[in-house]
């Protein structure tokens, strides 16, 4: 069996500091990686701060992981 790999988004639902997303960000993927385990996450040059807003792209990105990687997707929050 390969390498477990999460998908890991970030929203700060637009109340929070940007500044708790860019750690949060970076601090999920540290752990992940300590742990031996891939991610796959937005890029900071791509979003803001790797941050997205859920409200408007949650089923593009359901779409994404499950039609094309064959993920299973489970929301949290």
């Amino acid at each position: 069996m390969g390498i477990m790999t999460f998908g890991v988004v970030v929203d700060n639902r637009g109340f929070f500091p940007d500044i708790l997303a860019k750690e949060g960000r970076q601090d999920i993927l540290d752990v992940l990686r300590r742990k031996s385990y891939g991610a796959a996450a937005l890029s900071v040059e791509h979003t803001h701060y790797g941050a997205v807003n859920l409200s408007q792209t949650a089923a593009p990105i359901t779409e994404t992981l499950t039609r094309y990687l064959g993920w299973d997707v489970c929301r949290h929050g």
